[in-house]
């Protein structure tokens, strides 16, 4: 599970784990571990996502995006100087460094020069590669730099992509996803039907009334 071939500019051959044996590998190879939903198999962890949350919405002052649906962790194990290529998440997570480093470049999820409309629709109709990295739209990217302690929020949507250190490194994801996201969704995946039938629909968040039309649909 989330295993990568990166293209160039940022240039890895990543392999997928056979085995248990690969976390023995991981500094002298090329390989990409995801633990998925580790908040189910352990309640602790689960307790930490809910923490996670509460104190999110204690700091903003109300709900998170109109009701959260689902929270779960998932940890990342990833070789030296592996790069996690261009993409972009439905869900919003708080990304958190345990140990070795990396460098996390973030866009801005409502630039649609960057992030046309058009891939948010291809993306929420299964093309998971829709968010397209084109070279001259990096300086728009903000570079945060993770060392063990320290973690970055991502929008829903952002565009990012990553780089590890020198060292082997080890992060833990907070995912979020709130019944507003839903919403949008399917608003996206309405539109995107609606554009191959060579109509043109407004974006979300454009008309209410049709909005709800399309969500229910």
């Amino acid at each position: 599970d989330g295993t990568y071939d990166v293209d160039k500019p940022y240039s890895n051959k990543v392999e997928r784990p056979k085995s248990l044996s690969a976390f023995e590998e991981l500094r002298d190879s090329a390989l990409f571990i995801k633990l998925s939903n580790v908040s189910e198999a352990d309640r602790d962890y689960d307790d930490l996502c809910q923490e996670v949350v509460a104190d999110t919405e204690a700091l903003l002052g109300h709900p998170i995006l109109g009701g959260v649906t689902m929270v779960h962790l998932s940890m990342f194990i990833a070789s030296p100087h592996l790069v996690t290529p261009y993409h972009i998440d439905h869900d919003a997570n708080f990304l958190c460094q345990i140990s070795g480093e990396k460098d996390v470049y973030l866009f801005d999820p409502h630039d649609r020069e960057l992030l046309p409309t058009e891939d948010i629709e291809r993306f929420y109709l299964g093309e998971t590669n829709a968010a397209r990295y084109r070279e001259k739209f990096q300086p728009r990217g903000r570079c945060f730099r993770l060392v063990p302690g320290v973690g970055v929020h991502h929008p829903p949507l952002a565009p990012h992509w990553v780089r590890n250190g020198s060292d082997v490194s080890i992060s833990a994801s907070i995912h979020i996803c709130a019944r507003d996201l839903d919403r949008r969704a399917h608003v996206y995946q309405m539109n995107r039907i609606l554009r191959k039938a060579r109509l043109h629909p407004r974006p979300p968040e454009q008309s209410p009334l049709l909005d709800s039309i399309k969500a229910s649909g």
